[in-house]
C-alpha cells in the first residue's frame, strides 16, 4: 500500500490510469521518502530526515516553441536531394 500525504498533492487515480506510469516496488522502512532524479532522468529514492520541512519546488514554466518549430520546418524544406546525397557520401554540405 502507498500513503500519499494529501497536503503535498493528489493523484487522480480514477482518471486515465494508463497515464500514471509504471512502478517498481520494494520494501521501504517507516518514514518519509523523497523521489530524486538524475541528469539522465533516472528516478531514485532518498530517505528524508524525520522532521525536515516539506518544500516543493514550483512547476517549470511552459514555454512557447512555435517560432522554433516554424524555423525547423522551414529549414527542413530547404534540404535538397543533392544535400542528402552529399551527406550520405560523407561530403560536407554548405550551410545556407
Amino acid at each position: 500500500a502507498t500513503l500519499i500525504d494529501p497536503s503535498l498533492g493528489s493523484i487522480p487515480w480514477e482518471e486515465a490510469p494508463d497515464t500514471l506510469g509504471k512502478a517498481v516496488y520494494r520494501h521501504l522502512e517507516e518514514g518519509r521518502w523523497v523521489v530524486t532524479v538524475t541528469g539522465n532522468g533516472a528516478l531514485g529514492l532518498r530517505r528524508a530526515p524525520p522532521h525536515a520541512a516539506v518544500t516543493l519546488p514550483p512547476p517549470p514554466t511552459v514555454r512557447d516553441f512555435s517560432v522554433v518549430m516554424h524555423d525547423i520546418s522551414q529549414a527542413r524544406q530547404d534540404i535538397s536531394l543533392v544535400d542528402m546525397a552529399k551527406a550520405a557520401l560523407g561530403m560536407r554540405v554548405a550551410a545556407r
